[in-house]
């Protein structure tokens, strides 16, 4: 029954016509609430109402559930529930895989780029113990060329922390910075 929740039918049967929580349609599918909505939203199936809720009651519930984290125990049990159950095909945000829109040089160049730059972010100046682990190397102009690949001179490509990576992939703020 775990492949049913992929289906709109099924998806529209359970929510709309049982009024089915997506809670409760998760633990039916023997998935997330959260992988129910995924699925939802690529079908374009609007949520139900909140059931009322005034803006007050939302405030309030929002804040009840601020700076709350888990503790490790729990962290841990929710890693070993989801590895490998969300992988590939299975996982809800799948689409048919990664397009190799690097090229043939990108290794050999993102291990030059890495060099070139001493393993050091060149946005915030971390020094080189950050990149031992998970160097990160980002195309400055990241438009592809007429054969489909990204640009890999040297001259496009910059060493970056994990932090400023990710700044720069969500606000797209680089082009103040370089």
């Amino acid at each position: 029954m775990t492949e049913l929740y992929k289906d709109k039918e099924t998806l529209y049967h359970f929510y709309y016509q049982l009024e089915m929580s997506l809670r409760e349609m998760g633990e039916l599918f023997g998935v997330t609430r959260t992988a129910i909505v995924i699925w939802m939203k690529k079908y374009n199936m609007p949520r139900r109402s909140n059931r009322g809720h005034t803006e007050k009651v939302k405030r309030k519930i929002s804040k009840a559930h601020k700076g709350k984290t888990r503790n490790k125990e729990t962290k841990k049990k929710i890693s070993e529930t989801l590895t490998g159950k969300y992988t590939g095909e299975d996982n809800p945000t799948w689409n048919g895989g990664r397009s190799d829109s690097y090229g043939q040089d990108w290794y050999s160049q993102r291990r030059k780029a890495l060099r070139c730059d001493n393993y050091t972010c060149q946005v915030c100046d971390k020094d080189n113990n950050f990149a031992k682990k998970h160097p990160v190397v980002h195309h400055i102009n990241a438009e592809l060329d007429e054969e489909g690949y990204k640009n890999n001179n040297l001259d496009n490509l910059i060493t970056m922390c994990k932090e400023c990576h990710n700044r720069t992939e969500n606000n797209k703020w680089l082009d103040e910075v370089v």
